[in-house]
This record gives C-alpha cells, sequence and structure tokens, in this order.
C-alpha cells in the first residue's frame, strides 16, 4: 500500500513539475523517488522486505515535500486561509513534524551521514523550541517565523544527507 501511495505521489510530483515548469531541482527529486521505488522493489522481489521499507517511506515523505514545496506558494495564496495565526502556526508545526519524519528516515539506514546532518538538526530543533515558547505566550506570528525558519533548517540537512528535496 505505502509503494502504491509512494508511485501515485511520484506520478503527481512529476505532473506539477511539469505544469509549473519546475527547474532541474524538481526533475532531480523524481530521479531521486524513482531510484528509491526501484531499489526497494528489488530488495522486496529479493525478500528483503525489512530492508525496502525505509526506501519507500523515504520515496514517500520524498515526493510529498515536493509536492508540498512546489504547491506550497499556490496553496498559502489560493486555497489556505487562516482563520488566525494560531491556525497558522499549527499547520508550520505539521510541515515541520514531516520534514523532521524525513530526517529520521533518512538517519535511519544511514548512520555514516549524521555527523553533516546533526549541526541543521540542532539548530531546528533550537528553532522550534523558541517558537513553541512563543506559542505558549501567545505570540504566534512570531513562532510561525521561527517554525518557518526551523523547517528550512531541516531542509538543509536533508539536502547534505545526500537526499535532494526542493525548497
Amino acid at each position: 500500500a505505502r509503494l502504491a501511495s509512494a508511485r501515485a505521489l511520484l506520478v503527481a510530483q512529476q505532473r506539477i513539475t511539469q505544469e509549473k515548469g519546475s527547474g532541474r531541482e524538481s526533475q532531480e527529486a523524481a530521479r531521486s523517488i524513482e531510484q528509491q521505488i526501484d531499489e526497494a522493489q528489488r530488495l522486496a522481489a529479493a525478500g528483503r522486505i525489512a530492508d525496502a521499507r525505509p526506501l519507500v517511506d523515504r520515496a514517500y515523505l520524498t515526493a510529498r515535500v515536493s509536492i508540498e514545496s512546489m504547491r506550497r506558494g499556490d496553496t498559502l495564496v489560493r486555497s489556505l486561509h487562516f482563520a488566525n495565526k494560531r491556525e497558522e502556526y499549527d499547520y508550520e508545526v505539521d510541515r515541520n513534524d514531516t520534514h523532521r519524519m524525513l530526517v529520521q528516515v533518512l538517519l535511519a539506514d544511514r548512520q555514516d551521514i549524521a555527523p553533516m546532518v546533526q549541526p541543521f538538526v540542532d539548530r531546528s530543533a533550537a528553532l522550534r523550541v523558541d517558537a513553541e515558547q512563543r506559542a505558549r505566550r501567545g505570540d504566534h506570528d512570531a513562532a510561525v517565523k521561527l517554525l518557518e525558519d526551523a523547517t528550512r533548517e531541516l531542509v538543509r540537512a536533508i539536502r547534505a544527507g545526500g537526499l535532494y528535496i526542493p525548497g
């Protein structure tokens, strides 16, 4: 089921890349997703399901983040209207959680890259803590900005780990 979802997201990612005339970054993300799916299928065919699952998860998350990144401006401008800054904060928390999960998937089978990735993850965590503190005090405007910065650090971590995602 996850493989089918990853494939469906890949098709959507490729369609959005064409629609938006997105450049090299989006095309590299699509190639990366395709490679991960292909490798997962090879491992599964060899009976190595446990080894294939993290690759499928990574492909799924990479496609999801790529699509989100390409649609982010469109979505915020055209269809996402937040009733208040608290609602926007909750949305940014979800985006940040998605990127954190992608970093975890990336590191699950590649501990050798942890030294390159960890500084970005640490900066992101510190920014998120600050954002959460600001949100508790009711300063959701500042919290949103801090969460956006925290998510940018996670994008840098993912890229430092050798996985290209737009953003």
